[in-house]
């Protein structure tokens, strides 16, 4: 919150907008994050039914395999610009 003071400054009177309180950062992220799931409207059940069937897929499927490295290809250099090679 802030509040609205008149001070005199130069001869003219101005508007200066002063905190009340330091600000609670944490507090307001967690109030927007908590505001984001409720207007999100999620079924957690059937959200954690997908997660855990999809994990178990994920387990079946998996297969080892070898470390598979490709090789590095060169680059060419770059080129140059226009403007630093018309002196020359």
């Amino acid at each position: 919150m802030r509040r609205k003071l008149c001070c005199v400054k130069n001869g003219q009177k101005q508007r200066v907008w002063q905190k009340t309180r330091a600000r609670n950062e944490a507090l307001d992220v967690r109030v927007y994050a908590l505001s984001a799931f409720v207007n999100l409207n999620a079924n957690l059940d059937q959200l954690a039914k997908s997660l855990k069937a999809k994990s178990i897929d994920e387990r079946q499927t998996q297969t080892p395999q070898a470390d598979t490295f490709q090789a590095i290809k060169n680059r060419p250099p770059r080129r140059q610009g226009f403007v630093n090679s018309w002196k020359t």
